[in-house]
């Protein structure tokens, strides 16, 4: 899915499980390559769409595409 939603430009914020030596691979590059954002798990407990994160998600549309189709 991660792959999928970085060739579609997608912006993704995805949960930081420091414990998954896989994940923190994952995340390194795409941090490194100002594909993502992170949420550890008391932060997604109460996170909330708000407009300002909507906004932000829009303006992440914009980045230059990684991938072109």
């Amino acid at each position: 899915m991660i792959g999928e939603a970085v060739c579609a430009n997608i912006p993704l914020l995805i949960l930081n499980r420091t414990s998954m030596k896989e994940d923190q691979n994952t995340i390194n590059y795409l941090k490194q390559h100002q594909l993502c954002e992170t949420i550890d798990w008391e932060e997604f407990k109460s996170f909330q769409v708000t407009p300002s994160f909507m906004n932000y998600l829009e303006k992440m549309k914009d980045r230059p595409k990684v991938y072109d189709n």
